[in-house]
C-alpha cells in the first residue's frame, strides 16, 4: 500500500511500484514469511474469484460476436508477430535457447490484468470504451483457448517439460522476531539428481548446514548418516545464511557446487571421493586412493602426527586442505580452499 501511495504522490506506476515491493520482501528474511505467504495465497485466489465475476458482469455475448472481427486481427497479430518479436528480442540476449523462446512467444494473454486494464477506458468514459473492453476480452478469450490449450502439448513437442515437484507433506520453518543467521529450506530431489540413492554421510556438507527432516510420500523420516536419498525425497537443510548458495548448487543446481573464496569447513571425516564429485574438487589422487581417504587421514598423513595441529594444511592438486580443529590429536574440522596452481599431494606446510 505504502509503495503504490509513494508512486502515485511522485507520479510513477503503482503497479510497478506495487511489484517491486514484493520481489524485495518476497527476498527479505521476514516473521512468519510462510504464514504470511500462505494468508496471501488464499487472498489472492479469492480476489481473482471475485475479479472474474465483476469482470464476467460487463461482458455481453453478444457485444463479443459484434467485435469479432477486430478481436480476431488484434489476436492474430499479438499472437504471431507482436509477442514473438519481443520476447525473441529481450530474451535472446540473456541466453535462453530457441525452444524455450518459441514457447514464451505461444503463452499469450491469458490472464485477467489485460481485460483489468481494458476496463480503464470505461472508467475515464471514453467514447469507444464499451468497444475497446470488448476487443481486449476477445483477445483474452482467445488466446486462452487457443494457447492456453495447446501450452502443454508444445512444451512436450519442445522437449521442455519436466515432471512436477510434489508439493512435501509437511514444512518447517525458523520463526524469531530477531533476525536469525540460519535458514530452513526444502529441496526436492529429481529423478536425475546426483544426490538420489547417496546416504547423508556421505553429502559432505559443510560445516553449519545439516539435514534436519526428510518427508517421503506421506512419511516422515528422521535422518541417520546411514539414511539413503531418493527421488521424490524432499531435504529440509538447516544451514546459514552464508551457506545457502554451496547448499543451493550442491542440491537443485545442475553441476558441482561452487566452493567461496574463502572456502568451506568440513568435518573431519569428510571423503576425498566424495568432495571430488560434490564439489569438483581436482585433488591430485588416483580414484582409488580417494575412495578411502578422508580429510582427516589425508592431513595425518602427509604431515605426521607431531606436525597436526590447528593452522597445518597440506596441499593437493588445486586443493588445500587446513586443519581448524583437533580433539584429542585427531582432526575433527579441516578446511578446504581452492588454489589456483597444481601441487603434487605430498607438498605440506606448516602455519604454526
Amino acid at each position: 500500500m505504502y509503495a503504490r501511495l509513494l508512486a502515485a504522490t511522485l507520479g510513477g506506476s503503482g503497479f510497478l511500484a506495487v511489484y517491486l515491493a514484493g520481489v524485495v520482501l518476497g527476498n527479505s528474511r521476514l516473521v512468519f514469511k510462510r504464514g504470511i505467504f500462505l494468508f496471501h495465497d488464499g487472498m489472492a485466489w479469492l480476489s481473482q474469484i471475485t475479479m472474474f465475476v465483476v469482470l464476467g458482469l460487463l461482458s455481453f455475448p453478444s457485444r463479443l460476436l459484434e467485435t469479432a472481427s477486430s478481436g480476431l486481427l488484434v489476436a492474430a497479430v499479438l499472437v504471431f508477430v507482436a509477442r514473438p518479436v519481443a520476447a525473441f528480442g529481450l530474451l535472446w540476449p540473456f541466453g535462453f535457447r530457441w525452444r524455450e523462446l518459441l514457447f514464451i512467444s505461444w503463452a499469450g494473454l491469458k490472464g485477467a490484468v489485460p481485460v483489468i486494464l481494458g476496463t480503464y477506458p470505461l472508467l475515464f468514459g471514453l467514447p469507444d470504451g464499451s468497444k475497446i473492453f470488448d476487443v481486449i476480452f476477445f483477445v483474452v478469450l482467445i488466446s486462452a483457448i487457443l494457447q492456453g490449450s495447446t501450452l502443454g502439448w508444445l512444451a512436450r513437442r519442445l522437449g521442455i517439460i519436466r515432471p512436477a515437484s510434489t508439493p512435501p507433506p509437511a514444512s518447517l520453518e525458523i520463526t524469531s522476531i530477531r533476525d536469525v543467521d540460519g535458514d530452513i529450506l526444502d529441496y526436492p530431489i529429481s529423478h536425475d539428481s546426483p544426490l538420489a540413492g547417496v546416504a547423508i554421510r556421505d553429502l559432505s556438507l559443510p560445516d553449519g548446514a545439516l539435514v534436519a527432516l526428510i518427508t517421503r510420500d506421506s512419511r516422515i523420516i528422521p535422518p541417520r548418516g546411514s539414511t539413503r536419498i531418493w527421488p521424490a525425497d524432499h531435504l529440509f537443510v538447516v544451514m546459514r545464511s552464508e551457506l545457502r548458495p554451496v547448499i543451493d548448487r550442491l542440491f537443485a543446481g545442475s553441476g558441482p557446487a561452487a566452493i567461496p573464496p574463502r572456502g568451506l569447513e568440513l568435518q573431519g571425516g569428510a571423503r576425498l571421493a566424495d568432495l571430488a564429485a560434490l564439489y569438483g574438487l581436482d585433488i591430485g589422487l588416483a580414484a582409488a586412493d580417494r575412495d578411502g581417504t578422508t580429510l582427516a587421514s589425508l592431513l595425518h598423513d602427509h604431515l605426521g602426527d607431531r606436525r597436526v595441529e590447528v593452522g597445518a594444511y597440506v596441499v593437493c592438486g588445486h586443493v588445500r586442505v587446513e586443519v581448524t580443529e583437533l580433539r584429542d590429536g585427531v582432526v575433527k574440522r579441516a578446511r578446504i580452499e581452492r588454489v589456483s596452481e597444481v601441487h603434487v599431494p605430498t607438498a605440506a606446510a606448516d602455519e604454526g
